[in-house]
């Protein structure tokens, strides 16, 4: 397996190669996410774990825009490059951070008033908890423009790269404040960590954008296709999640 692995990591099929690198990222990030869930299991308790559990639900239901975002982000950033025109990659970039910590900053005022409400269906003690959520969906939103660029970019050693060390960071850190005694709120702040650090380890790869001179983009264009895609996949993740909330809600 290691030779066969070697093997189509050295050959010139980029889309093998890519490919590999991405599924071999992919099931590396799975295993920390799963040692993470593992853990949480065994140190939060029932109760915490059906707490982090809920809050896990909300975040799988709201992430629908990131994951919408990096697919879009991702989409244009590809038929930039392929015109090479990187100047346009540039605006891409510091124009959908501008506009989502501008939407992201709203979003989170107004789920923070229904903090309250969202809390009391879940059955939920500590709002705090499920405004630090929040926070945590504000950052996902930032972590996803850099993984679309990467993507569209076609830097898929970083992808992977990142795609790894954002779970790596959330079991390390969340063991590490567990460990230490902040419960629930040490696990939802580990989430925030690898956020961070998601959003910051791209910056190294990316940063040779900063060096070409911004192109105007069409942002209309961008709009009209992030309608479609966010209706779809909001669709799918409010269907695959739903268990999780009504569960928390009608049992103890």
């Amino acid at each position: 397996m290691r030779k066969f692995i070697s093997k189509q990591l050295n050959k010139n099929d980029k889309l093998i190669k890519h490919s590999l690198i991405v599924f071999i990222a992919v099931g590396i990030g799975s295993l920390f996410n799963y040692i993470f869930q593992l853990y949480m299991g065994r140190a939060l308790g029932p109760e915490g774990y059906g707490i982090l559990g809920a809050l896990f639900s909300i975040f799988y239901v709201f992430v629908a825009p990131s994951n919408t975002i990096q697919t879009i982000i991702a989409k244009f950033t590809s038929e930039y490059k392929a015109k090479d025109e990187y100047g346009k990659i540039h605006t891409l970039l510091t124009y959908s951070f501008k506009k989502l910590i501008l939407y992201g900053i709203i979003g989170l005022i107004i789920y923070a008033a229904l903090s309250k409400f969202i809390a009391g269906f879940l059955n939920i003690n500590q709002v705090s908890l499920v405004i630090l959520m929040g926070v945590v969906l504000l950052l996902s939103l930032l972590t996803s423009i850099m993984n679309g660029i990467l993507a569209g970019l076609q830097r898929f050693n970083w992808f992977a790269v990142n795609g790894i060390a954002m779970p790596f960071s959330k079991l390390f850190f969340g063991v590490l404040l567990v460990t230490f005694g902040f419960g629930v709120f040490g696990a939802v702040n580990a989430l925030n960590i690898a956020a961070i650090a998601a959003i910051l380890l791209p910056l190294i790869p990316l940063w040779f954008l900063f060096k070409h001179e911004k192109k105007p983009i069409d942002g209309m264009e961008i709009y009209k296709y992030s309608f479609f895609v966010l209706t779809a996949t909001m669709a799918l993740l409010l269907l695959t999640n739903i268990d999780m909330i009504l569960v928390k809600h009608y049992f103890p």
